[in-house]
Formats: structure tokens, C-alpha cells, sequence
């Protein structure tokens, strides 16, 4: 039985060129935005780690809280991707947030904050994220550390996300393939997104790799092709976004990642970032 038909269907092919144009724009963007393996580095200059040092269940727990935000408040989960960048981003440069877990956590907090004003109809009113750090923080300290983020991503507050490249990219496939359900897709693709948010494997990755990672996860695992046609999907998607060599030989192993993630015996660990395995 072929599955169901999306309602999107009368409108997808008149937007796949828009959609080229818009991938092609997020991944030209995608370098203002890299992480660094900023635990790894800092791992190697610390002779003795202390009770106060972040660490990645330290992170894990951050966007454990920002997604909970974001339910909570019926937020995009692509607001908590852009918050969790940027908190990446500034822990990357300011490496002496790492010694403290508390300043950690008002950078965290501060970064979702942030993400939602710039992302969001309605943003998080001050005294909403006082309440939420149960009085730890106040006004003042979210506001001097806002503007301590803004300062070492250098302005750069709007990053690329998995999460909008994952959709233009469904949107531009099912403009082409009626076979495929929009809405499955799209779930299925939001599904692995979301989880690489938590994981700091992936924080060196780039949002295009993952999302095309996780659109060629769903693509297969959706079975409605046959080997032959998923080559060809995948070699129309390289191509669309422009990917290098190097980088599409990167495929393989996050598109592995991504499926442990998603499977219930996968246990959250300390890894090495992505780019440095061999």
C-alpha cells in the first residue's frame, strides 16, 4: 500500500528552487558558527578536575532544561537548537566559564533567553527566568552575561540550524517525490535533529551534515525505494547543498551516530567530537 499523500503536495513543486537557494544561503553560513572541541581542550590543561568543572553531563542536563522551556512554553525546538549553538560557541571561546557550574548555568539559561527573543513571537520576560532558575539568578547577572555571550560570538547570534536545513530539505525532496509523505519525513528528520542537540559527539559536526545525515536515515528507513533510487537521492542531495568530497565521506559515520542515538539502549558518554575520529 503506498502511503499516504501530504496535504503540502499542491504547493511543494513550485518551491524547490526557493528551497536550493535557501540551503545553499544556511550552508555558506554554516563556518561563522563552528564549534570547537572546547572539553577536549580544556581536558588537557586541567591536572586535576574539580566537583565545580563542566563536563558533558553538565551539558546534557542544559538542554535537557532548554527542550523542557521550550515544551513548557510551546516553543520551536529550533529556538533550543540556536541556544545550545550559542552557548557552545561562547563556552568555546571563554574556556574559564568551564571551572564553575554555576556560571555555566547562567550561560546556558542566558543563551535560551536570548535565542527566544531572537526567534520567537513572544519572548521570555525577565521575571519568568528568574523564576525558572528558582531565585538562583538575578535580572542584573542574566543581563551582564548576556552581553558577556554576545561579545565572545562576536555579534554572531543567528546561527544555521539542523533543524532549517532538515526542512528545506524535505520540503525540496517532496516537491519531487510524491512517494514520500511530508509529514513522516519531516518527523522522522526533526526526530534526529533534535536528539544530536544533546550530544557532544556531534558539537564540531555541521548543522548540513547532520541534517543530511538525518534526511538519508529517514529516506531508508522509510523503505519506498529501492537501493538504486536511495543512491540517487543521496547523490541529488550532495549535489543540491553543495557538499564537498570530504565532507559527504563524512556521511556514513554520522548517519551511524545518529541512528545509535535515536535507538533505546544508546547511553549519553563522553566521546570524542566527530571531526577528530579517524
Amino acid at each position: 500500500m503506498k502511503p499516504k499523500q501530504s496535504s503540502f503536495s499542491c504547493v511543494l513543486n513550485d518551491s524547490a528552487d526557493d528551497c536550493i537557494v535557501i540551503l545553499k544561503g544556511l550552508k555558506q553560513r554554516e563556518n561563522k558558527y563552528r564549534v570547537g572541541d572546547y572539553l577536549g581542550r580544556f581536558a588537557e590543561q586541567v591536572s586535576a578536575p574539580s566537583k565545580s568543572q563542566v563536563d558533558v553531563q553538565c551539558r546534557y542536563q542544559m538542554c535537557q532544561w532548554s527542550y523542557s522551556i521550550a515544551d513548557y512554553c510551546k516553543l520551536k525546538k529550533d529556538t533550543v537548537a540556536s541556544a545550545i549553538n550559542t552557548l557552545d560557541r561562547f563556552l568555546d571561546a571563554t574556556p574559564c566559564a568551564l571551572t564553575d557550574q554555576s556560571v555555566f548555568q547562567l550561560a546556558a539559561m542566558t543563551s535560551m533567553y536570548m535565542s527566544v527573543k531572537l526567534n520567537e513571537v513572544n519572548g521570555l520576560g525577565m521575571d519568568c527566568m528568574v523564576a525558572f532558575s528558582r531565585g538562583s539568578f538575578s535580572a542584573r547577572q542574566y543581563e551582564t552575561m548576556e552581553k558577556i555571550i554576545v561579545e565572545a560570538c562576536k555579534w554572531y547570534m543567528n546561527p544555521p540550524t539542523a533543524n532549517q536545513i532538515g526542512h528545506e530539505l524535505v520540503l525540496w525532496m517532496c516537491g519531487q517525490d510524491n512517494i514520500i509523505p511530508f509529514d513522516t519525513l519531516l518527523d522522522l528528520v526533526n526526530l534526529q535533529v533534535e536528539a544530536a542537540v544533546y550530544d557532544y559527539y556531534l558539537v564540531t559536526a555541521a548543522p548540513s551534515l547532520i541534517a543530511v545525515a538525518a534526511f538519508l536515515n529517514a529516506v531508508e528507513g522509510m523503505e519506498v525505494h529501492t537501493p538504486q533510487e536511495q543512491r540517487r537521492i543521496r547523490n541529488k542531495v550532495i549535489s543540491a547543498i553543495e557538499m564537498s568530497r570530504s565532507e559527504s565521506q563524512l556521511l556514513p559515520k554520522a548517519q551511524q551516530r545518529l541512528y545509535e542515538l535515536i535507538s533505546d539502549s544508546f547511553t549519553f558518554s563522553f566521546d570524542h567530537p566527530y571531526e577528530n575520529q579517524n
